[in-house]
């Protein structure tokens, strides 16, 4: 590949391709599991921030709906995603439940590492009834949290993708130019320039184009 076709493709459009190739029910339930991942590493790490702020803000208000029933019929909504180190001899040392047995990997961590191996997201070990109904609560609350910052490029991310250059037989498709103008607008107006954002930043991208292509052309703010 030449210099301006290298310059020309998106540096995140291998992980679109990965994301397009997976099953949709599995994206939904994906959404849940990057953000009770992206919650324990921040948590872990220390971070602070409006990005950081702001996601847990969403991510809290979001696990405490209709707690009472998940605690009852999915309590794994609530468990750690990974094993708590082993605690020094005497200290005490409580049973940590595991969301997934075995943990899935910290994509967080993956990502920050610029890792973006998400195979294991396309498994049908995530589709769970407490993946999948907090998974769609998390990416409407998501939407409606930052529909103002997303309708102020509206005329960009409806913009016809850029014309191929000579010879190149594979140019952007117009959704998929959407949902990578989404992502760019959501890494530098509502997350940070952060890897640990990508993999829940192009999750959302493609599912508001994939599910909600309509709020895209309306007037006004309101979702689809």
């Amino acid at each position: 590949m030449d210099d301006k076709k290298k310059a020309k493709m998106h540096p995140y459009r291998s992980l679109l391709d990965k994301i397009q190739s997976f099953d949709s029910k599995l994206i939904i339930a994906g959404v849940t599991v990057l953000c009770k991942d992206l919650a324990e590493y921040l948590a872990a790490g220390g971070f602070a921030g409006p990005a950081a702020e702001g996601f847990m803000r969403i991510y809290a208000q979001s696990l405490h709906h209709d707690r009472w029933f998940w605690e009852r019929y999915g309590p794994q909504l609530y468990w750690s995603m990974r094993p708590a180190a082993p605690a020094p001899p005497g200290d005490y040392d409580p049973a940590v439940q595991i969301a997934f047995n075995p943990p899935l990997p910290s994509y967080a961590h993956e990502a920050s590492q610029n890792d973006f191996d998400l195979h294991e997201l396309n498994s049908a070990r995530i589709d769970q009834n407490w993946t999948l109904i907090p998974g769609w609560q998390l990416f409407n609350a998501f939407l409606e949290a930052h529909a103002s910052v997303l309708s102020k490029y509206k005329t960009d991310i409806n913009a016809l993708p850029p014309k191929p250059l000579p010879g190149d037989p594979t140019p952007y498709p117009d959704t998929d130019y959407k949902v990578l103008k989404i992502f760019d607008v959501l890494r530098e107006k509502v997350f940070d320039r952060r890897l640990h954002w990508i993999p829940l930043a192009m999750y959302l991208s493609y599912l508001i184009v994939d599910y909600c292509p309509e709020w895209l052309h309306e007037e006004n703010n309101a979702l689809a």
